[in-house]
This record gives C-alpha cells, sequence and structure tokens, in this order.
C-alpha cells in the first residue's frame, strides 16, 4: 500500500519494474559533455565559458518540446542556478531534451548520479 498503481498497459518486467522504468533507467545516466562540445563552442559562451539563456534557449527551441517542457528542462540543467549553462549543464539540457524527444518523462529533480558537477 502507499504506492502508485501502475498503468493496466505497462508491461512487468523482472524486479517488478514496468518496461518504461526500465527504459528510463538508460536515460538517467551522465552524458558525455564532450558529445555536446562543439555545439556549445558554436553557440559563443562567454568568458566565463558559460552560455547565457537566451544563446542557449536559441538551441533549445530547435527541439519543438513546448515551453513549459523547456522550462522544466532548464531548471533540471542549470545546477548552480545562475542563469547561464557551462558544458555540463549544456549536455544535460540536450540529453534531456532527447529524452523528452523520445517519449521518457523527465525526473521530478536531478537525479545525484547525473549531477557530476564540475564548476
Amino acid at each position: 500500500v502507499g504506492r502508485a498503481a501502475a498503468s493496466p498497459f505497462a508491461v512487468m518486467k523482472v524486479g517488478g519494474q514496468t518496461e518504461m522504468s526500465v527504459y528510463q533507467s538508460q536515460w538517467l545516466v551522465a552524458p558525455n559533455p564532450e558529445e555536446y562540445r562543439a555545439e556549445f563552442v558554436a553557440l559563443g559562451p562567454n568568458a566565463s565559458g558559460k552560455l547565457v539563456g537566451t544563446k542557449a534557449k536559441s538551441k533549445m527551441v530547435e527541439s519543438k518540446l513546448p515551453s513549459n517542457v523547456l522550462h522544466k528542462v532548464w531548471t533540471l540543467s542549470d545546477m548552480d542556478k545562475d542563469g547561464a549553462l557551462t558544458l555540463q549543464e549544456f549536455a544535460l539540457a540536450m540529453h534531456f531534451i532527447k529524452m523528452r524527444c523520445d517519449g521518457q518523462d523527465l525526473p521530478l529533480s536531478l537525479p545525484p548520479q547525473m549531477a557530476n558537477y564540475e564548476s
């Protein structure tokens, strides 16, 4: 008792996890920032090595995701809440956008295993 009822359409897997939760766990790993470095540099980070909000936004809206979803992506990704994204934070944002475009729900908060933060 106290657990949310599983969807009748969810396929149960080993360990009681649903197909979606098994699949989602594959997404909840820290992205490799190097995969996003070229895009990050092309967007023109400032002298502190950060992308200001307007520059990051221009890339994020290309996903065609609704503003409320992109707001959630930003909130999860801007770990130090300074309104700009480091390469690591940009990699997280792009990863969460891909995750959402793949039909996965975003986590409610940044999972600890994804927060290998380098300042």
